[in-house]
């Protein structure tokens, strides 16, 4: 959690929906700060962990919006079959 002056500016996490493992989000930034790098931040502080703990790869699910993902970390779709 990113955290300025007690004002939470976003959140990240990992592996907490569905029990799912390798499963990153939810993520959030606050709405006024959304321009100023807080998502990128969290979102590369948890694929960070993740690779430290020993994940090869992190799904994002249920990504919104796609272009920041793609944007920030060369994310990719994977079609539903």
């Amino acid at each position: 959690m990113a955290e300025k002056d007690r004002e939470i500016l976003g959140f990240a996490c990992f592996d907490v929906v569905r029990n799912k493992k390798g499963l990153f989000g939810p993520m959030g930034t606050s709405i006024t700060k959304r321009t100023q790098g807080i998502g990128n931040a969290l979102l590369h502080y948890c694929l960070n962990e993740m690779k430290e703990i020993g994940y090869e790869y992190a799904i994002i699910g249920e990504a919104g919006p796609i272009e920041f993902y793609e944007k920030s970390c060369n994310a990719v779709i994977i079609p539903k079959t």
